[in-house]
């Protein structure tokens, strides 16, 4: 089975990601600036282990998970 392409997205659109998961970001700005600097990878799938709730049909995090 081929693995489907996963189409870059802008920080912003990371962050906006997040929030319709379920994470609380107080200051929008500020989490871009940080996904700038230490990229989605190491400050989220890092630790979404801790945080996430997974369905069949979709991750989201847990209630208080905040940025």
């Amino acid at each position: 089975m081929a693995r489907e392409k996963k189409i870059f997205k802008t920080y912003q659109e990371q962050v906006e990601l997040l929030i319709s998961r379920g994470v609380t970001i107080e200051n929008f700005d500020c989490a871009v600036r940080i996904l700038e600097c230490e990229n989605y990878y190491s400050v989220i799938n890092g630790y979404n282990d801790l945080f996430l709730t997974t369905t069949r049909t979709s991750d989201c995090y847990k209630p208080g998970t905040n940025f």
